[in-house]
């Protein structure tokens, strides 16, 4: 497609047919349900969605807005010149941007939600005899989890500060004093966990004896290293992170002590880590601070020259510690990276 980006998105607008004004929303939910249950998928929203349109005049034009913007994106940054060509990367980089810019998150949602109607636009183009369309999983990425927890992290009351602890040491040393006396060297080990292997909260708060992997060698820096499986993670897909030999240890006797489970509650965890960074005046409060400062750190190690050779190079370093972290895709890790 040629043009301006104006015209072109405007084109893609009116072409696919995906504007319905006049039509019942109603009616065609529920003809896409019915189409959904004959070929025995599950009628979930995202499966709807895409067999929807746009029947508001305000939010169609809320959604043609933020194509628009998508595409001055596209051909600013990129140089793109057929708005047909977007891909789901230009999709993710435009939705990190959001983020970068500051926009509040509810908006970020919003803006989300009118790039997966503009996958339906591009099927309808393409179902109407486009090949040269290729729709490749705008919506997946317009829902990733992943991304949606960066910007509501970043962006919800007021775009809160996120990022790394200045003094993550005196962070972790602090946490026993907002805790019961009983409670407060489970609640120093359970963030240094985090800090160590890029835990999440979640992940942390709760570890068994069964997790415990023993001791190995990390084969990219030669150093010993304890294994702990974590098993409560995010999309239910289990990984091995890696602590100092010192820290898995002293995990194994608390645990020893707790009768082969360390538990304790995120929410009074959580709240013990603020209180301590609050009394050093850091400016980030959240224990997601933790895994920024185990990306940052896990990243100059694995850079370094090794007994075995040269570092890393900067992309195979983030994709080792995307894996590590958890995430699907190196280009989330990148954000804990800046």
């Amino acid at each position: 497609m040629r043009g301006s980006v104006d015209y072109q998105m405007t084109k893609i607008f009116s072409d696919s047919g995906v504007f319905r004004p006049g039509t019942s929303r109603h009616l065609d939910k529920i003809r896409a349900q019915q189409h959904l249950e004959q070929q025995g998928l599950s009628t979930t929203s995202s499966r709807l969605a895409e067999q929807t349109g746009l029947y508001s005049y305000e939010y169609a034009r809320d959604c043609k807005d933020t194509w628009h913007r998508l595409g001055h994106y596209c051909r600013g940054e990129y140089h793109l010149r057929d708005m047909l060509a977007i891909t789901s990367g230009h999709i993710e980089a435009y939705l990190i941007k959001r983020i970068k810019d500051g926009i509040s998150y509810p908006c970020w949602k919003k803006e989300a939600a009118h790039l997966g109607k503009f996958e339906n636009a591009l099927v309808a183009l393409n179902g109407a005899g486009n090949n040269h369309c290729d729709v490749p999983g705008i919506r997946s990425i317009s829902l990733d989890a992943e991304l949606r927890t960066m910007a509501r992290e970043t962006l919800s009351k007021g775009g809160k500060e996120i990022g790394y602890f200045y003094q993550p040491e005196a962070v972790i040393a602090g946490i026993p004093r907002f805790t019961p006396p009983e409670s407060g060297v489970v609640y120093s080990l359970i963030a240094r966990i985090q800090y160590e292997g890029g835990a999440r909260c979640r992940e942390a708060c709760k570890i068994s004896a069964t997790q415990l992997q023993g001791i190995a060698q990390d084969m990219f820096t030669c150093k010993d290293i304890g294994k702990i499986l974590l098993t409560d993670t995010k999309g239910g897909k289990h990984r091995t992170i890696k602590v100092s030999p010192g820290l898995y240890l002293l995990v194994a006797e608390a645990m020893d002590s707790k009768r082969g489970v360390i538990q304790v509650s995120r929410a009074s965890y959580a709240s013990a880590v603020r209180q301590s960074a609050r009394v050093l005046e850091e400016k980030v409060f959240g224990t997601h601070a933790l895994r920024y400062c185990f990306a940052r750190n896990r990243y100059l190690e694995l850079t370094t020259r090794q007994p075995i050779g040269p570092g890393l190079s900067p992309e195979a370093a983030t994709q080792q510690i995307s894996w590590e972290m958890g995430h699907e895709r190196a280009s989330i890790t990148t954000h804990y990276l800046q």
